[in-house]
């Protein structure tokens, strides 16, 4: 009797091991795309999509936090069950054997200046000297990666994108690049809305997938699907208005 009990047990743990799917996160992704309270994972834009995501497979969707750096070695090595839905293959640090979903949206670099500030994308481009707030850990190719490399753009790292609007503010730096949706964000949070602006970057626009390893039983023609009924319900753009956040068009 004792058997079957442990056996029963046993059986109803796998089963619902198997209706599970992990999604990784972490504080890294910005707000409003996560949000944190302390160590713990609360919701955000991110969790949105991956619940309803989730939904459209009929799994049960939990979350765990992991350093950007260890993502897509994770995908791969142990995350058989487990995908992230931020995701870009320029960003996998050329990790192999990962499985990429069709995007469902996009991410926009952009430029954030003072509202009073002159500069324009092409003085940006050509002006040598000028302050740069990024993300620390981030890495940037082609026109900026060139300028931070020989040293005509001065790169100032910061560990969140609140933390370099306040720099901008006080004149520690001259521009931040960043994600458009989180320094809009912000900005809107922040009642700074005369007293920054954004122009787009020199052509930097990602599309966003959802990944993961080549040998899981994750099937692709069916997050396909789910992510084609997601994008075509506007649930991202009924999403974003929640937080305030109504369009993105780099302006």
């Amino acid at each position: 009797m004792r058997y079957i009990l442990w056996l029963t047990l046993l059986l109803t743990g796998t089963k619902s091991q198997s209706q599970e799917l992990h999604f990784t996160t972490g504080p890294f992704l910005g707000e409003p795309m996560v949000f944190y309270g302390g160590n713990n994972f609360i919701g955000g834009l991110y969790k949105d999509v991956s619940v309803e995501l989730a939904k459209h497979l009929q799994k049960k969707p939990t979350f765990f936090t992991l350093p950007r750096e260890r993502v897509y070695t994770f995908l791969k090595g142990t995350g058989l069950k487990s995908m992230s839905c931020f995701a870009n293959p320029l960003w996998s640090r050329g990790v192999k054997g990962l499985q990429w979903s069709k995007p469902y949206m996009k991410s926009n670099s952009v430029y954030m200046t003072l509202s009073t500030s002159n500069l324009t994308k092409k003085l940006i481009q050509n002006k040598n000297g000028l302050r740069v707030g990024v993300i620390k850990g981030y890495k940037y190719s082609g026109f900026l990666g060139e300028k931070f490399s020989n040293g005509n753009l001065t790169r100032i790292d910061s560990k969140t994108a609140k933390e370099n609007i306040y720099k901008l503010l006080n004149g520690k730096i001259d521009l931040i690049v960043h994600h458009e949706l989180e320094l809009r964000y912000q900005k809107n949070l922040m009642a700074l809305k005369n007293k920054l602006r954004i122009l787009p970057t020199y052509n930097n626009q990602y599309d966003i997938h959802c990944a993961w390893a080549e040998s899981s039983n994750i099937n692709i023609e069916r997050v396909n699907s789910a992510l084609d009924k997601i994008v075509s319900s506007k649930f991202i753009s009924k999403q974003l208005v929640k937080y305030g956040v109504s369009s993105l068009n780099s302006n």
